[in-house]
């Protein structure tokens, strides 16, 4: 899953930024906020909401790049190194969530070992005199 801000997004799919706050607004775009609270679009939600992203030809192989510039090396490997930070914040939340699912499975086991040792009582007749079964 790899997050890009609305500013990406929009030169990703070669678009004005406006476009996509106007798709959030109307509910066809999924967005998720980071834990800083800025809202970031998922990659593959650009893909099904505008298509394929427009190519631009760069010394003989093709690049998922915007159309009206290119970036320079510099650009890249800031966003590279910005993409790596998110992923790696995201990888340890997923982490922690587990842990908690882990520690809860646990939890769960240790409750069902304990009624699978409690023993009901012996249930009485409502008759007093009668025998009991």
């Amino acid at each position: 899953m790899a997050l890009v801000s609305i500013s990406e997004a929009a030169k990703l799919v070669g678009r004005d930024r406006k476009t996509l706050y106007r798709a959030v607004a109307e509910g066809r775009l999924s967005v998720s906020q980071n834990t800083t609270g800025a809202r970031q679009v998922d990659i593959s939600e650009l893909a099904r909401v505008f298509g394929e992203f427009p190519v631009a030809r760069h010394r003989g192989s093709t690049m998922a790049m915007p159309q009206d510039k290119t970036p320079n090396a510099t650009d890249v490997t800031a966003s590279l190194k910005a993409k790596i930070a998110a992923l790696e914040a995201e990888n340890t939340q997923l982490r922690e969530r587990i842990e908690d699912k882990d520690k809860h499975i646990e939890d769960m086991r240790n409750t069902v070992r304990l009624l699978e040792h409690h023993q009901p009582q012996k249930k009485r007749s409502w008759w007093p005199w009668g025998h009991d079964k």
